[in-house]
């Protein structure tokens, strides 16, 4: 959070991107340029994918900062960017997610976090046979994820509805997940 924040100071406020290409382009503010699991891309889940993120060097070049302790997977990190604006365009520094476990389907994260999509009328979990560009929500920390938001205060949050859990661990499909689920809602109001 301090990486972020330092960054937005140095950058007249603007926010780092959430996105992680890997073909850095000229003047990019990539947080980190893992990119997506495709051929050509040989930095993705690797130590330079993170160096090469405008954050590094306000971590004082720490790649443990980048993962969770209690992540089991292979992936390099384990946390994934939220999509914001300009730090002083947060209205509201204490709803407003930035970073938070994630997960993903594919060989790492990938992409900023927003594992909701609107479909048919309501919003419904993204499929995990279908995230090459979103991240997933986990339930590592004792059925919940950490988030930590824009006013530097981080939370632990328990999914309130059991099939959260399930979908997070990969044992029922979004469409099973989806249907008047209160986590979805909750989730909306921290990613706006």
């Amino acid at each position: 959070m301090l990486a972020w924040y330092f960054y937005a100071m140095d950058n007249d406020d603007k926010l780092c991107s959430p996105d992680t290409f890997w073909n850095n382009f000229l003047g990019s503010n990539y947080w980190v340029a893992d990119g997506p699991a495709m051929p050509g891309n040989d930095i993705g889940n690797t130590e330079r994918a993170v160096a090469e993120g405008v954050l590094w060097r306000y971590t004082e070049e720490t790649l443990g900062l980048y993962r969770c302790k209690s992540d089991r997977s292979d992936f390099l990190r384990s946390y994934s960017l939220c999509r914001g604006g300009n730090l002083g365009g947060i209205s509201r520094p204490s709803a407003k997610v930035v970073f938070v476990d994630a997960s993903s389907s594919w060989k790492w994260i990938n992409g900023s976090y927003f594992p909701i999509k609107y479909s048919g009328g309501g919003w419904e979990w993204w499929p995990w046979d279908d995230c090459q560009h979103r991240q997933q929500i986990t339930a590592r920390h004792d059925g919940g994820c950490n988030m930590s938001f824009a006013d530097f205060h981080c939370e632990w949050w328990r999914w309130k509805d059991p099939r959260t859990v399930k979908f997070a661990n990969r044992e029922i499909s979004a469409e099973q997940a989806s249907s008047d689920n209160p986590d979805i809602e909750r989730l909306l109001e921290v990613l706006k």
